[in-house]
């Protein structure tokens, strides 16, 4: 996909998939009809038109990306290609594959991956929080900040998909939100253990290390964000 350049049309399939659901494609012909499926920002995969050849019937082939960076087909019986009748048919099948854990749904298994959240603060979880242990904090979007936020930073698509950003405030520097197509994902915070390393807050919770149930901290926001886009990918 990356030899089109960036896509320079917009489906909003809301009244189709439900809400948050887009495609994208190009208006150049190079492209060959190819579009690609997004959900709340999170690119899942792509469709394309496959000619007739050795490997069977011509038609709408489903690609799913998987967290890792991977694209795997999705397969029907005896692990060939599925070929679908026309490109909803296609999409319509990424739908149904997003919703279900990847290993299941493409060809090559993911590796096991234990789930990120840890407790609702940080440092090793006791039965009572120690003394200076962080609590996760208000959303930013709740503290009285300026409600037009005036830091808006691209992050890249090659990894996150279509129109995810980091925006922020210019007076305050040390809190960012993760905007995925317009929709506030989660956010990344510098300074909460009194240092420079950023933490990622999704859905309430620090990400981190399940086990020693300390959030993990991030060289640079960016990082962080990642670690958003994993568990918004996987429903973690």
């Amino acid at each position: 996909m990356r030899r089109f350049g960036s896509p320079d049309r917009t489906d909003d399939l809301r009244l189709t998939f439900g809400p948050g659901w887009s495609a994208t494609s190009w208006s150049t012909t190079q492209a060959g009809g190819v579009h690609q499926l997004h959900h709340q920002g999170v690119r899942v995969g792509w469709t394309g038109l496959l000619r007739e050849g050795p490997w069977g019937l011509g038609g709408w082939i489903a690609v799913l990306h998987l967290v890792d960076g991977r694209a795997e087909p999705l397969l029907g019986t005896l692990g060939r290609l599925r070929v679908h009748r026309d490109q909803g048919e296609a999409l319509d099948a990424l739908r149904g594959a997003r919703l279900v854990p990847p290993a299941i749904a493409a060809r090559t298994p993911d590796a096991q991956r234990p789930a990120p959240k840890t407790s609702g603060w940080i440092g090793p979880r006791t039965a009572v929080p120690a003394p200076g242990t962080v609590r996760v904090p208000r959303d930013p979007r709740r503290r009285g900040l300026p409600r037009s936020m005036d830091v808006h930073i691209p992050l890249d698509p090659a990894v996150f998909g279509y129109a995810w950003v980091l925006s922020g405030w210019t007076v305050q520097p040390d809190v960012m939100v993760v905007l995925g197509e317009g929709y506030p994902v989660g956010w990344v915070e510098r300074g909460l253990d009194g240092g420079n390393g950023w933490v990622a807050v999704y859905e309430g919770y620090f990400l981190g290390d399940p086990d020693t149930q300390q959030a993990a901290l991030h060289d640079t926001p960016e990082l962080a964000a990642r670690s958003i886009l994993q568990a918004h990918v996987h429903d973690l």
